[in-house]
Formats: structure tokens, sequence, C-alpha cells
């Protein structure tokens, strides 16, 4: 398995993932032939998402025999496969987001809430184009912030009206012909228990089995952010699955490890068209998948051309370790989070989201000043840097230095890039109608100052004061 790989299959290795949520409600709802159906209840999607009775059950995936060799392995996938995959991936993340940093590269933003306003555009004009969206969140399985960033984007105040938020850390119940329901059962029945009731049983029970089958969770003490996926899910009110195959069957896959990956995202899809066939589409599905499964030989290769897909590779909050935030680290320090457009292929973007962390997270020092009414000042952007370097900024290049360097810049939230030194330093700035925002670099300490100053509002004259009573 591959360091990007997101394996928690058997056998797997002690290293790398990680986040969203959401629940009304999930109701398990009928039985099939191999056991209980989770099946999203009308009350669990969202408004525009909610369950149609009028849409036929026959919906719903038809799982095929479980296969048992390696070919048969191969060849289920190849039958399931809808878009060509590459026989390897060429993207190598930290060059690839290197070049789009040195050649200024349009698409960057950055700050968290303009990334979430750009993902939820993307969703609402495919849902308007009658098509399906699919955003992979890519993580490794030794960075638990990754997990909490996939939590934030996803619960409560983060991205609306999901069909679904899928989560890998879970198991999805199975219906693989000729096994037995009780050796395919996965969260579905706690996840249901807890979502729609929060019965805190359920809610124990799930730990438990977190605890005792989430070796890298574990290991790396993220166990409690993952719980905390469905804690937000069910104040976020949109529908969270499991997603995994859980063990009893991977043990029973006859495969080589590369394809049991692959076997693994088919049951992962098979469970989320399963339990969204009543769900009135176009579908928006949230996903949270080891590095590995969410480029384009992993979950991409299953889903229809038609079907758009974000697959955002994660950096940030992992161990010491040689990684890709080794490398960018030496040339990058972040104020913001920062999503950056790497490469396109049909109806595949893939994007690299970076997190500020200790390793190669900037001090920011924010502050607000109020003038003394009366006091005359210029509203619009000041930046000033200890060293001299320029900034990147709309587009456009400016030399800056110790004298402070007005801008001219639009009111609105912005990215901006400050080169100096050999180095590049990341992040936002908000600048509101009528104030005036200075940012003051200090590349040596990597550190940057920012201060909002604008007047007092002005006081009501004598005149127009309400009479007293």
């Amino acid at each position: 398995m591959s360091a990007r790989s997101g394996g928690r299959g058997v056998g797997r290795r002690a290293w790398g993932t990680a986040v969203l949520s959401a629940v009304a409600s999930l109701a398990a709802c009928g039985r099939g032939p191999q056991g209980t159906v989770a099946v999203l209840a009308a009350d669990a999607a969202p408004n525009n998402h909610r369950r149609d009775a009028a849409l036929p059950r026959s919906q719903a995936a038809t799982w095929p025999k479980l296969p048992r060799s390696a070919e048969a392995t191969t060849a289920l996938l190849q039958r399931h496969s809808r878009r060509p995959a590459p026989k390897a991936d060429p993207l190598d993340l930290a060059g690839a987001v290197l070049a789009s940093l040195t050649q200024g590269a349009p698409g960057r933003i950055a700050g968290d809430e303009p990334i979430r306003r750009w993902l939820q555009q993307r969703l609402d004009l495919a849902t308007q184009a009658g098509r399906e969206l699919y955003l992979l969140f890519g993580t490794y399985h030794d960075a638990g912030g990754q997990v909490e960033a996939f939590g934030r984007l996803t619960g409560p105040g983060g991205l609306s009206k999901l069909s679904a938020v899928v989560v890998e850390q879970l198991d999805a119940d199975g219906q693989w012909a000729g096994l037995p329901a009780q050796e395919q059962q996965g969260d579905d029945e706690l996840l249901a228990s807890y979502l729609a009731r929060g019965k805190p049983a359920a809610y124990a029970a799930l730990a438990k089995k977190q605890a005792r089958d989430n070796y890298t969770g574990w290991k790396y003490g993220y166990l409690p952010t993952v719980m905390d996926l469905v804690v937000r899910a069910r104040a976020a009110g949109a529908p969270l699955l499991g997603c995994d195959m859980p063990r009893g069957v991977q043990h029973q896959v006859g495969a080589k490890a590369s394809d049991l990956l692959r076997l693994r995202e088919l049951h992962c899809l098979l469970a989320l068209k399963t339990a969204t066939a009543r769900v009135k589409p176009p579908h928006r599905i949230a996903m949270i998948w080891g590095q590995d499964h969410v480029g384009p030989r992993g979950i991409p290769r299953l889903l229809p051309p038609t079907t758009e897909v974000l697959s955002v590779y994660v950096l940030g909050h992992r161990p010491a370790a040689p990684s890709a935030e080794t490398d960018l680290g030496r040339r990058i320090s972040l104020a913001d989070p920062v999503l950056i457009p790497l490469r396109q292929r049909g109806s595949h973007l893939e994007l690299a989201l970076l997190l500020p962390d200790a390793r190669w997270g900037m001090q920011v020092e924010r502050a607000r000043e109020r003038l003394p009414i009366g006091t005359e000042f210029e509203p619009g952007l000041v930046v000033q840097s200890q060293q001299r370097g320029s900034v990147r900024l709309l587009g456009r290049r400016e030399a800056v230095g110790r004298a402070p360097q007005r801008l001219e810049v639009p009111p609105g939230t912005h990215a901006y890039q400050l080169e100096a030194g050999g180095r590049l330093y990341l992040g936002a700035l908000e600048l509101t109608a009528g104030e005036q925002l200075e940012l003051d670099f200090d590349p040596a300490r990597r550190q940057v100052r920012v201060l909002h100053r604008s007047a007092e509002p002005a006081r009501p004259s004598s005149a127009q004061a309400p009479p007293s009573r």
C-alpha cells in the first residue's frame, strides 16, 4: 500500500487518514435477503433531497456475489468501472502545489469561509444542471487534524443540502450475495439509533467499536475526533453513512491488496446507492477516504463520466515523518487554509487543501482599532514587510518593503501570497468597505500582524437626539 493509500483493510499498516457530518434521522428500513438495509428516512434528507415515495425501490443497488479469487475480483471491478483509469498516477502532489504557487496560477482560494462558499457554489451549480457531484476528501490516516477539518466543513455552518455524508472510518452493512447477513453487518443499526434518537448506548457501542477496529485513530489519538463526526451529523441534519467493508467480509475476499482497496470502494458505492435509493436526484455527496481512494484509480473510476467529481488531497497536521508537507514546509508558510486547483480531467477536478499547523503555520496577530470621531484616515489596504519582497494579489504582483505600500483592492475576501527570502507566505485578507486594513509581515519570524482600522460611528447630534423622559 502506498503512502497515499487509505487502508482500513486486512493487514493494514499503521499510518495515514482523515472530515464532515450530519443527520436529522437515519432509519434502518426493510430487510433484504442479506439482512438490514440502511435507507434514508424522509426526515433525514435536506429539504431539496427528501425521500420521494414515487421513486421505484428498484433503484437500490444489486449486490453481486462476493469474489473469492483474484481473477473474480479483477473481473468484477472491470465490470463496474465507468471511467478509464491511468496505469500510473503521475501527480506529484508537492511538485504540483509548488508549481501552481510559483507560476501564479489562477483559481486559488484562501480562508475557511471562502473555501466553503466556493465548494457550496460548485454543489449548487451541479444541482441546477441536473448533475450529481461527489466531493471526495482525501486524507492521511495519521492526521487527526484532517478529520477535524472535514467535520468543520460539513458540520453545522458548513456545506448545506447534502444528500449524504459518507465516512470511511465507519462500516457500511453489506448485501453480498452468497454471504450470511451476520458476517457483513457494519455500523448501520447503531448509527440509525444514535442519529435518529440520540441513544447513549448506541453512541457508546460505536465508540467501543472504533477503539477496537480503528487502529490508526487509536495510535494517533484522534478517536474522539471521529466520534465528533457522528455528533456533528446529528446537529447539522445531513444524513451520515458508514462506508467501509466490514472486516468479516474483507477476510473472505480472494484478492491482492491493491484490488482489495478497489473492492472496498465498490462496497461503499453499493451501500450508498442502496441507502439513497429513494432520495430524489441529483445527489450531492461528501465523502472522506484515504488519499489513494480519491485519486483517478479509486472512487472516481466507479462513477459515471457525467458525475462531477472534486478530489481534494488534504495536507497538514501530520507527524514529522518525511511527507509532502516536509518538502512544502521548506518553501511555504500558511496563515489560513488554502485550496489550490491542480489538474482537470473531464468532469474530474483534483485540488490540494493546505491546512496550517505547527510545521508550516504562521503566527497571526489580529487586532481592531477604533479611531476617535472626526479622525481622518484613508480606507483601503496597506501592506509592509520587514524583509523586501513582493505580494501577489488579484493577479497582480507588487513590490513591498518596510515602507507602508497602499494597494488598490476592492472590499471582500482575497487570497494573498508574499514572496520574501525565497519563501512563500499564503493567507487570506478580508477588507470591509470604509475600513483600513494593514498587513505587516515579519518573514524572519514567520509572523503577520493584521490590523483592522475604522472610525467610531458618529453619535446623533443634540437636535436629533430623542427627547428625554
